[in-house]
C-alpha cells in the first residue's frame, strides 16, 4: 500500500475496471438494416450460429432450468444474444462437430471456427470489423460504408464485433477467404457510477490517469469523455499512431499529452508502461488476462483483478483488487499516502527530539 501511495500515473484497463463488465448486445447492424432490442430475434440465423459457435465460452445448466455462461465477457454477451433468440442455439452447439479452429488472439483481433452442421461444412469468423472484412467478399465502396457505420456506432460508446460465414465444399481447414459479411453487433458496457468521481479525485491529487484498451478508437474516446480522461481525439493514440510511434523509436516524449490508447497489443502495453517510467512516473498498471502479464510485471505496481483475473495475471502482479473497481485503487493510493505522511511525521519527531537531547547532553559538559 505504501508503494501504491507513491504512484504518479495509473494505466488502467477499460472493461471491468472503469466499466461494469456487464456486456450486452443492444443492436445488430446488417449491411441493409439496423435491428434493435425489439427486432433482434429476426436477424439471419447464421448470425446466431456465428455468435454461439465462434465462441470460447462454456456453459452449465442452472438449477432454474436455464443456462449459466462462463468465460470472456464478449463471448458471454454473444452467447446470451443467441440464447435470447432461441435457447436451442446454445444447447445444440455441443452436438456439432468441430473440424478446425483459430482461437482469438489480441494481436490477430479475430477468431474463426469450422463446423459440420447437418452434413454441411460451414466456417464462421468474428472479430474487429476491419479484420473480419479483410476475409469477406466486399467491394472497396462497401467496405468504406461499413467502416463508416462502425465509426458512428463506436462514437456512441458501443463496442463493435463483426460476424461472417461461408459454406465450405472442398476445404478441410479454415481458409480466410470468400466469407459472406453478416454485419456487426453493437455491445454496451456501462461505466461504473463511481469511476468518474474516482478519476477526478486521482487527478486532483496530481495523478495522471490513462486508459489502455483494445477497443475501437471512437469507442475508447466516447468512454474516456464520460469518465473525464479525455476531451478530444488529440488525446487518443490509435493503432496506426502506435505503430508509427514504435517504428520511430518509441520516444517517451510523444506520450506526454496522450491519455487514451486504443487497439493496443500486449507488447505495446508494456512499451507504453516503460515509456512513462522513463519520463519519471511511478506507474501502477491494471490487468486481468494472460496477455497483461508483461505490463503487470514491468510496472512499478502491478494490480490484477481478483474477480475476473487469470492466475497468470495475479502471479505477475504486486496487488490483487478483490472488487475489480478503479475506485479501490484510488482509495489504496490515499491510504498509502497517509501511511507515508505518518512515517515522515514520526521521523521528524524522532530527529527533533533526538537533536534536543543531544544538545542537552553537550551543554552538560560545558
Amino acid at each position: 500500500i505504501e508503494g501504491l501511495g507513491a504512484c504518479t500515473l495509473i494505466a488502467s484497463d477499460k472493461t471491468g475496471t472503469l466499466t461494469q463488465n456487464r456486456l450486452s448486445v443492444e443492436y445488430f447492424i446488417s449491411p441493409t438494416q439496423v435491428y434493435d432490442t425489439n427486432t433482434l430475434n429476426k436477424v439471419h440465423d447464421k448470425v446466431y450460429l456465428a455468435s454461439i459457435l465462434c465462441n470460447e465460452m462454456h456453459y452449465e445448466e442452472s438449477k432454474e432450468g436455464g443456462v449459466d455462461f462462463f468465460g470472456d465477457q464478449v463471448d458471454i454477451a454473444l452467447a446470451q444474444f443467441a440464447a435470447n433468440a432461441d435457447e436451442s442455439y446454445v444447447t445444440s452447439a455441443r452436438s456439432y462437430r468441430k473440424i478446425d479452429e483459430i482461437p482469438y488472439e489480441p494481436i490477430n483481433r479475430f477468431s474463426a471456427v469450422m463446423m459440420e452442421l447437418d452434413d454441411k461444412i460451414f466456417q464462421f469468423s468474428k472479430g474487429s470489423p476491419e479484420t473480419v472484412l479483410a476475409h469477406c467478399n466486399v467491394t472497396p465502396e462497401e467496405r468504406k460504408d461499413i467502416l463508416n457505420d462502425v465509426d458512428e456506432w463506436a462514437l456512441k460508446g458501443y463496442r463493435t464485433i463483426a460476424l461472417a460465414y461461408k459454406e465450405s465444399v472442398d476445404e478441410s481447414t479454415i481458409n480466410l477467404k470468400n466469407f459472406t459479411y453478416l454485419g456487426f453487433v453493437a455491445i454496451i458496457d456501462p461505466v461504473r457510477e463511481e469511476s468518474p468521481d474516482a478519476i477526478k479525485k486521482a487527478q486532483d491529487a496530481g495523478i495522471k490517469v490513462v486508459m489502455i484498451t483494445g477497443d475501437h478508437p471512437n469507442t475508447a474516446l466516447s468512454i474516456a469523455k464520460e469518465l473525464g480522461i479525455a476531451s478530444s481525439h488529440e488525446a487518443v493514440m490509435s493503432e496506426k499512431e502506435l505503430l508509427a510511434w514504435e517504428s520511430s523509436g518509441a520516444k517517451a516524449e510523444e506520450l506526454k499529452h496522450k491519455t487514451v490508447f486504443s487497439r493496443v497489443t500486449p507488447a505495446q502495453k508494456m512499451m507504453i508502461v516503460m515509456a512513462y517510467q522513463s519520463l519519471g512516473h511511478y506507474v501502477a498498471v491494471t490487468g486481468d488476462g494472460v496477455n497483461d502479464a508483461p505490463a503487470l510485471r514491468h510496472a512499478n505496481i502491478g494490480v490484477a483483478m481478483g474477480k475476473s483475473g487469470t492466475d497468470i495475471a495475479k502471479a505477475s502482479s504486486d496487488l490483487i483488487l478483490t472488487d475489480d473497481n478503479f475506485a479501490s485503487i484510488v482509495n489504496g493510493i490515499e491510504e498509502g499516502r497517509r501511511a507515508h505522511d505518518n512515517i515522515r511525521k514520526v521521523i521528524y519527531l524522532l530527529i527533533s527530539t533526538g537533536f534536543a537531547e543531544l544538545v542537552l547532553v553537550m551543554l552538560s559538559f560545558i
